[in-house]
C-alpha cells in the first residue's frame, strides 16, 4: 500500500475495566489484539488510554480515587507504570512492540517541544512501533480536571496529522470513527473495523470507505459557532480542531 495512514486510537477507562471496578486483562489483551491488527492492515497507529488513576488507586489499597488533586497526581504516577507493564505485555503477545510517550498540553504552542515530540512520535511510527501516549500528570492537570483524554487524542492528531480517530465505545464490540476534515461520525462493529482496515490494505481510500458525502474530497470548512447537530445517533460540534470535531457528546 502507498498511503501509510495515521490512526489514534482513542481507549475509556470503561473498555479495559470490568464492572466490579477491576482491571479486566481479557478485555486488555482484546483490545491489544483490535489494534495490532490494524498496524498489520497498514494503519500508522497512536494509542491514547485512560487508567492510570484507576490502577494507582488499586495498586495503593484505596477505596476510590483520592479527591486531592496533588495525591490524585501521584497516584496516577503510580497506575502509570502499571499501566504501560500491562500493554506491553499483551502487545508482546501479538510480537508488536509499543513505546511509552507522555506529554504536557503546551507541546502545541511551545516550538522546541512540539518540534521534538512530532520527531519522535513519528520516528516511532515509521519503525512500526506503537506509541502508547498519555497526559504527563506529574506536571500537568488538564485531563485530570476534564476526567476525559479526548482533548489529549486531539494533540495527538495535530502533531501526527492523523488521519482518522477511533474510539473504542464503553458497549461491546462497538467503535466511533471519525475522518479528518469531515465532523459526522459513524459507528461501526469490530467486524466493521476489520472490514474498513482490510479494504484500505488492499489500496481503498478513506474517503471512499467512509462515504459521508466525502465525494467532493473538499474539506469541511470549521465554524466559529458551537453548535450541536444530530447524525446517526450522535451529537458533534462544528468546530473543529485539525480537522476533528472538538467535542464528543452522546445523544
Amino acid at each position: 500500500m502507498e498511503t501509510s495512514y495515521k490512526l489514534v486510537f482513542k481507549v475509556e477507562i470503561e473498555s479495559l475495566f470490568d464492572a466490579s471496578g477491576k482491571l479486566s486483562l481479557a478485555k486488555m489483551e482484546h483490545l491489544a489484539m483490535v489494534i495490532t491488527t490494524l498496524q498489520n492492515a497498514g494503519f500508522q497507529t497512536l494509542l491514547v488510554s485512560s487508567g492510570a488513576i484507576a490502577l494507582g488507586t488499586a495498586k495503593m489499597g484505596l477505596a476510590g480515587p483520592p479527591k486531592e488533586l496533588i495525591t490524585k497526581q501521584a497516584i496516577s504516577a503510580i497506575g502509570q507504570a502499571d499501566l504501560i507493564k500491562y500493554y506491553q505485555m499483551f502487545f508482546d503477545s501479538f510480537d508488536q512492540i509499543v513505546a511509552q510517550v507522555l506529554i504536557t498540553k503546551d507541546v502545541i504552542t511551545n516550538p522546541l517541544r512540539n518540534n521534538n515530540t512530532k520527531k519522535t512520535l513519528n520516528r516511532l511510527l515509521q519503525k512500526g512501533i506503537i506509541p502508547i501516549v498519555n497526559e504527563n500528570d506529574s506536571v500537568s492537570i488538564d485531563d485530570i480536571i476534564l476526567n476525559d483524554n479526548y482533548p489529549l487524542a486531539l494533540i495527538v492528531a495535530q502533531l501526527t496529522h492523523a488521519h482518522v480517530i477511533v474510539v473504542k465505545e464503553n458497549k461491546e464490540d462497538l467503535f466511533r470513527i471519525i475522518i479528518r476534515n469531515n465532523p459526522k461520525m459513524i459507528m461501526v462493529s469490530e467486524e466493521g473495523l476489520f472490514k474498513l482496515a482490510n479494504n484500505i490494505k488492499s489500496g481503498e481510500t478513506i474517503a471512499e470507505q467512509i462515504n459521508f458525502d466525502c465525494k467532493t474530497r473538499q474539506p469541511i470548512q470549521s465554524s466559529e459557532k458551537n453548535n450541536t447537530k444530530e447524525e446517526s445517533g450522535l451529537a458533534y460540534t462544528s468546530i473543529l480542531v485539525n480537522g476533528f470535531p472538538q467535542v464528543l457528546i452522546d445523544s
